[in-house]
């Protein structure tokens, strides 16, 4: 960021009129309250458009109701990860939830999707099976700020367990991470031997996958990974698979 200090804010086309970016009012509450930054600060700023991706250094021109900022130039900068990850996670507690999906965000997560297999905790009807809200969006928003992202983690529908079995088709390389599965090939060995751009690590709930899941599973493409002799709690599974997933994508 600028020496003058700075935040990453994420922003649609419809506030940008002008040369001059309109920030919404609560993103406005927090640069001068919380971040108390003054007129002439240098601050960065992203466009969330899944198609193409624009970042932009801007400079505080009025600190009124609702933030203004002027774009002095639009910098060639990427940090997402080469390839898309997106994590299938048996649902969890709601706290448990929160943390998985911040620090996922952080770790350049492409996709979160809860999924309802026979060990959640948490049973839900599948008519109601909406997941994003406005307080995990909000979750994402701030911790695509504070990691400097280009975009927002998509935070996907709730899937019923053969849905995503019916989803494996749409990536290049499905990773199940089963307990079981400590003599199998470990996340980096698997990585190591194939380069995938469009991946699904599977993950289960507290209680881990059933016998009937694990069949289920096994009889796909999907390919069973081991992440270590240690067996790891549910909301520490999908960050040590985005930790090792990204080290191994950085460039």
């Amino acid at each position: 960021l600028p020496p003058q200090g700075g935040i990453d804010w994420s922003l649609n086309e419809k506030q940008i009129q002008n040369n001059v970016i309109t920030i919404d009012e609560l993103d406005s509450h927090h640069i001068k309250t919380v971040m108390r930054m003054r007129e002439n600060e240098k601050v960065l700023v992203c466009l969330n458009n899944e198609s193409v991706s624009h970042t932009y250094l801007c400079k505080i021109i009025s600190l009124s109701k609702n933030v203004l900022l002027e774009i002095i130039e639009e910098l060639n900068e990427n940090n997402e990860l080469d390839f898309k990850v997106t994590i299938a996670h048996g649902l969890v507690k709601r706290d448990k939830q929160e943390e998985v999906i911040r620090r996922l965000v952080e770790l350049g997560a492409y996709a979160y999707m809860p999924v309802i297999m026979q060990r959640s905790v948490i049973k839900i009807d599948l008519s109601k099976r909406k997941f994003s809200n406005e307080r995990f969006e909000r979750i994402v928003k701030e911790a695509s700020e504070q990691s400097e992202r280009n975009k927002l983690m998509k935070l996907m529908d709730i899937h019923s367990f053969n849905e995503l079995i019916k989803a494996f088709e749409n990536y290049d390389l499905v990773l199940f991470a089963s307990v079981a599965s400590k003599d199998d090939l470990t996340l980096k060995e698997k990585i190591s031997k194939f380069k995938a751009k469009n991946i699904l690590v599977i993950i289960g709930p507290e209680g881990g996958f059933s016998e009937k899941e694990i069949e289920m599973i096994e009889n796909t493409k999907a390919e069973t990974i081991s992440f270590g002799k240690r067996v790891l709690r549910t909301e520490t599974a999908p960050l040590y698979a985005m930790s090792v997933l990204s080290y191994l994508g950085e460039k």
